[in-house]
């Protein structure tokens, strides 16, 4: 599992944290996604399905969602929910990043900042970051080799809650319990994958996946990623 890719979402998620001057028009911030407010409950959303779940945080696909950012195609749109209440979604798109960019401008206004920055393999990658400080948080990124990207939102509590929560790096096992190579295949995660769909694939559970990595949060997983998976048995 690729540990930049990993460090690379934690660094952008709390830019909030580290930039605080940034403050986005009061007027155009969003107080939910699609129709679902901050801080919804799960239980009042039927129409949800449950997609994985990792610990206090669980994720999900909505029945019949618009799978489209104006006339440009989605890929996967995530809603996570943290102890039954809505706190994040992401939209992940192969294609029109400008379009998408010009779109998000003219919904929030110009981004608070462009960030360009080089994850740890030295991949470039840019990030527009809009923030409401203490509510909301916005951004959109995509590497610089790609046409498309990635939106992702924020209502900053319940986020900030939960990451402290999953901040503890897990305990490293002993070499007696650390299993050999010949116990896993590797797989290279794939556009629009998440780790629950991945492990019904293979035929084992999650949460071997996860421990297998060292993962402590399964939403930090990208395409690109090369995963260890635990053979069935």
């Amino acid at each position: 599992m690729g540990m930049a890719m990993r460090m690379l979402l934690l660094s952008v998620v709390f830019l909030w944290s580290l930039s605080p001057a940034l403050a986005a028009d009061p007027a155009k911030r969003p107080e939910g996604f699609r129709g679902i407010p901050w801080g919804e409950s799960i239980e009042a959303l039927p129409d949800m399905i449950l997609v994985e779940t990792d610990g206090d945080i669980r994720h999900y696909d909505r029945k019949d969602e618009k799978k489209k950012l104006g006339s440009i195609p989605v890929q996967m749109v995530d809603y996570s929910f943290y102890k039954g209440r809505f706190y994040h979604a992401a939209v992940t798109y192969e294609y029109g990043f400008n379009a998408v960019q010009d779109t998000l401008t003219k919904k929030y206004g110009p981004a608070d900042a462009a960030l360009e920055k080089k994850d740890k393999q030295g991949r470039p990658y840019v990030t527009a970051v809009w923030k409401w400080p203490g509510r909301v948080y916005i951004g959109h990124r995509r590497y610089t080799d790609e046409q498309g990207g990635r939106i992702f939102y924020f209502d900053i509590p319940l986020a900030d809650a939960s990451e402290g929560r999953a901040s503890a790096a897990p305990a490293s096992p002993s070499a007696k319990e650390t299993p050999s190579d010949a116990d896993y295949v590797e797989y290279t995660v794939a556009k629009g994958d998440v780790v629950s769909r991945i492990a019904k694939r293979f035929g084992v559970k999650t949460a071997d996946i996860l421990k297998a990595n060292n993962i402590t949060d399964a939403r930090k997983v990208r395409d690109g990623d090369v995963l260890k998976i635990p053979k069935a048995r």
